[in-house]
């Protein structure tokens, strides 16, 4: 399988999981079968998702995750100091 080919494959598994929620930023690289994620995703476990999917991806002969988990921006929970 070339890279190409593989890149193509993961692209379409990791759109096809329903683990990898649509505001997850992912870049894939492929050099000799060897994958490499870069991006952003909302969280460790999508992130950890995403490596998980990639291996099982045929002709993906190693993992790279590069991927950050986003910080929210706004509209998240806030702590409060005062019981």
């Amino acid at each position: 399988m070339s890279d190409e080919d593989i890149r193509g494959a993961v692209d379409n598994y990791l759109r096809a999981d329903p683990r990898i929620s649509p505001e997850s930023r992912i870049e894939i690289e492929v050099s000799k079968g060897v994958v490499t994620l870069a991006g952003s995703v909302p969280d460790k476990w999508v992130k950890q998702a995403a490596n998980e999917i990639v291996f099982a991806v045929p002709g993906v002969a190693d993992v790279r995750n590069n991927l950050q988990v986003a910080r929210p921006t706004s509209g998240g929970p806030q702590a409060s100091s005062t019981p």
